[in-house]
């Protein structure tokens, strides 16, 4: 399966490595360089893109205003600030990677995005037909997931981020609130993390892991998940 992609960058070195990036992965297909906000509005408007690599620090319109003016398309930001990755949670952005960056790092990246286009391109009864909708506020917007996509949140006091199949959502909501609205097949494990039993991938060494992510069982919740589990254990 081949990814549409497009760099929004206006320095010519990045442009040149990001570009040396895609030829390297077979998959990609590069459909367009836009050099502004503008220009890469007025294309993505008109063209049904994949993938964006996004630069936030862009003449005319910025990248982080213009991801929130998009809405089929992944992205992956590419800055030279780390600054931004907390605003980038509040978009449905895959990835953001802090220049310079390594080919390695890029491929994740890339790898990440590949998942969820594959996933939302896979038919599915349980995603044709689920009627579990939660519906998030989210900035200004209210969306709606379903429960089926959703891989884990994690939490702090004030906030949690709501990890889905198809990106992040930045949520000003505490963790006991969460776990009371979320079905029986979530589990607290952690005071910072609820996992949806479906996304496990393994359970090893009191450590839980979701994709690539290696999610601390804490003794506090240890029974509780445990008897969950061996509900379904063959």
């Amino acid at each position: 399966m081949s990814i549409s992609c497009v760099i929004v960058e206006d320095e010519p070195n990045a442009v040149k490595l990001i570009e040396k990036y895609i030829r390297q992965v077979p998959f990609l297909q590069l459909k367009a360089v836009c050099r502004d906000g503008q220009e890469a509005l007025s294309f993505l408007s008109k063209e049904k893109i994949d993938l964006v690599f996004m630069d936030i620090n862009l003449p005319v319109i910025g990248g982080m205003k213009l991801t929130r003016l998009l809405s089929s398309q992944n992205i992956i930001f590419t800055t030279a600030y780390s600054k931004f990755a907390a605003e980038s949670y509040e978009t449905n952005a895959v990835d953001y990677l802090v220049k310079p960056f390594s080919f390695e790092r890029f491929y994740k990246a890339v790898m990440k995005a590949k998942q969820i286009n594959e996933y939302l391109q896979t038919p599915s009864p349980a995603k044709e037909f689920a009627q579990d909708i939660l519906f998030i506020k989210t900035g200004k917007k209210i969306m709606a997931v379903s429960y089926s996509d959703i891989l884990y949140v994690e939490g702090s006091k004030e906030y949690a981020i709501l990890k889905t199949v198809s990106g992040n959502h930045l949520l000003y909501k505490r963790m006991k609130e969460l776990e009371n609205k979320l079905p029986g097949n979530f589990a607290r494990v952690h005071n910072s993390f609820i996992i949806n039993l479906a996304a496990i991938m393994k359970i090893e060494d009191n450590h839980i892991f979701i994709g690539d992510k290696r999610i601390p069982l804490s003794d506090k919740y240890k029974e509780s998940f445990s008897e969950k589990i061996r509900r379904r254990l063959l």
